[in-house]
């Protein structure tokens, strides 16, 4: 058999393909053509004959795709490590907030996301679900990186750093939904609304009118703390997850974030209506939510995508050790070796967040068609060998810097660890210079309340 003209040949490999058969090739190549996958050959089985532009030797390597971070608030990595060791409440209200208050502008937030993409590129993570203030800034930078993302202006009750009047917010998310869906080839624009206890009844709803008219993904923060649901359950009458159902907001659009306090009633609203959820590991742990019932999820039918969250609750956005967390805590909160499966984590972070995110038709697994969202991990490692089971292997033994080569829409980003559309040194740069500052202003603020 004889190929010819193709962008990309990337040869050699152990295929992951993530399809609907799971199918697994412990010997082949990926051909990618106009940033679509365009043949997956079989060694074992095919005598092939391939002209193209670039080559990637994957030998001793794993093919699989792109990882899906499902939730991120990417613009934070400028504040990592600012505060730990907190309960959500109080971090959030007394120390994040602040923060955000006092740096956030559109320099900052642009040169934060750049930051985040450097890491989000270095752990095999090819696109994210975000939601943050300025986020025509996030997506700039996400232009710049090469990076997909469904990117969620932020709307709350209060004001913002980039919205004042908080009567003003809708109007505009609209703005930046209207000027980002036509301009970026990777960008999906969408409406980040923050909680059901931080955006009242009227907003919510306009909210997803809005989502609804432009077609374009509902993202918010669902029964992530046991005060929110109980506050609502008080005030409401129901349930978190029911409130928002009885508002007409759940549907396949809608993306639930974190969901951890919920009923089996719940999770029946939720299967029933085609409502997707994003569970986030380490984040809840870390601000000690609690644990997301993703295996009774999966078996009411819903397929959970995985996230990171902001490295201020994490403190990383490596995808790796999120769905080793997420295995193991289900397996420890279940009392049940069995419960959620090394393959079910990956399928998490790869096909099934891709469907949570409206994209499973486009991405999300190694198919014939799809576009060419691919990373390759390195296993020629002491910790990766030896590999019995490639899911095994890449949920309980790899980690993101384990990634070798980042592929999207056809394009290299990533070759043997060195991020080729950024300037990483020039970014790391003004970072430093950026977090020098905040340092500054928190020492002196530290001495001033105490008098010094």
């Amino acid at each position: 058999m004889c190929y010819q003209d193709f962008d990309l040949w990337i040869k050699n490999g152990m295929l992951v393909t993530l399809n609907e058969s799971d199918r697994i090739i412990p010997q082949g190549d990926l051909l990618i053509k106009d940033g679509r996958i365009a043949h997956i050959i079989n060694l074992q089985g095919e005598l092939t004959k391939i002209h193209a532009k670039k080559q990637i030797d994957a030998t001793n390597c794993i093919i699989l795709p792109g990882l899906v971070n499902g939730h991120t608030h990417l613009p934070m990595c400028i504040l990592r490590g600012y505060s730990d060791d907190l309960p959500l409440i109080d971090w959030l209200f007394k120390h994040i907030f602040p923060a955000e208050a006092r740096y956030m502008n559109k320099d900052t937030v642009y040169w934060a996301s750049l930051l985040g993409c450097i890491e989000l590129i270095s752990s095999g993570i090819t696109i994210i679900a975000d939601g943050y203030f300025f986020e025509e800034q996030v997506a700039a930078a996400l232009n710049e990186a090469g990076i997909r993302g469904i990117l969620g202006q932020g709307v709350l009750d209060f004001p913002t750093p980039d919205v004042k009047d908080p009567n003003m917010s809708l109007k505009v998310a609209e703005e930046f939904i209207i000027k980002a869906k036509d301009s970026y080839r990777l960008i999906t624009p969408s409406i980040f609304c923050h909680s059901p206890i931080t955006v009242d009844e009227k907003k919510l709803i306009k909210a997803k009118e809005i989502c609804d008219r432009y077609n374009v993904p509902f993202q918010i923060h669902l029964s992530e703390t046991k005060e929110e649901f109980t506050k609502v359950l008080d005030e409401k009458g129901v349930t978190p997850t029911a409130y928002l159902k009885n508002l007409g907001i759940l549907d396949q659009n809608f993306i639930g974030i974190h969901v951890v306090h919920v009923t089996d009633d719940d999770i029946n609203i939720l299967s029933q209506s085609m409502a997707n959820v994003v569970c986030v590991p380490e984040s809840n742990m870390k601000l000690s939510s609690g644990v997301c019932r993703v295996f009774d999820m999966i078996g009411a039918g819903i397929r959970p995508g995985i996230g990171t969250d902001s490295v201020c609750s994490n403190n990383n956005m490596d995808l790796f050790r999120e769905m080793d967390t997420l295995s193991k805590l289900q397996k420890v909160a279940r009392e049940d070796a069995s419960a959620l499966t090394a393959k079910d984590a990956l399928k998490m972070a790869t096909i099934w967040g891709a469907r949570a995110l409206g994209m499973g038709d486009r991405i999300g697994s190694l198919e014939v068609g799809k576009e060419a969202d691919i990373i390759i991990i390195d296993t020629d490692k002491p910790h990766l060998y030896p590999c019995y089971d490639p899911y095994s292997t890449l949920v309980y033994s790899a980690k993101g810097s384990d990634v070798r080569d980042v592929i999207i829409g056809g394009e290299v980003i990533m070759e043997k660890r060195r991020i080729l559309r950024l300037d990483v040194h020039g970014i790391m740069h003004k970072i430093k210079k950026i977090t020098q500052m905040i340092t500054a202003e928190r020492l002196n603020s530290m001495l001033n309340h105490r008098g010094l």
